[in-house]
């Protein structure tokens, strides 16, 4: 026990104890290291007309939307997959594949999944987080999501980013 009567050990002891907390709550906020992979798409609408361009194009705003909201949170930290751009979801090259890329690039999560098309009203975004120290899956979220227009999901990758901070990170 620190004796009171000499204010200067007392102050020494309560100052270093402070700091202490300071480490210790600081190490605990430090940002997530997360890697996002591309997200695979599945369309079982069954309409007549190909929109497989317009697809890829909507998928591929998805993923910027889905980046970009992660990014303004600081409880995140983006890391860059460093695997080829057409390959880098869980369809191809895989989960493995992509756990060692994540790895490789100093990541602590992996974000991967994929969005299903069942109509022109219904859509699905499926989001596993996979904690890349455990070996495990951490979280997963399965959102659904109405329309099938640019604006549907650009708030369908908002949402489920936003979703993904709350249950997963936080």
């Amino acid at each position: 026990m620190v004796n009171p009567t000499r204010p200067g050990l007392f102050m020494a002891v309560t100052i270093s104890i402070c700091l202490g907390a300071v480490n210790s709550f600081a190490q605990e906020a430090r940002p997530a290291k997360i890697a996002v992979a591309h997200f695979d798409f599945l369309d079982t609408s069954g309409e007549v007309r190909d929109e497989t361009a317009r697809h890829e194009k909507q998928l591929r705003q998805f993923e910027t939307e889905m980046r970009q909201t992660l990014s303004r949170d600081n409880a995140v930290d983006l890391v860059a997959l460093p695997c080829k751009p057409d390959r880098c979801s869980l369809g191809d090259p895989g989960i493995d594949q992509l756990k060692k890329q994540a790895k490789a690039a100093k990541a602590q999560f992996l974000l991967a999944g994929g969005l299903h098309k069942m109509s022109t009203l219904i859509g699905w975004a499926k989001l596993v987080v996979v904690d890349l120290g455990k070996s495990g899956r951490t979280c997963d979220r399965l959102l659904t999501y109405r329309g099938d227009t640019e604006e549907a999901w650009r708030r369908a990758a908002k949402f489920g980013a936003q979703d993904v901070i709350r249950h997963c990170f936080r």
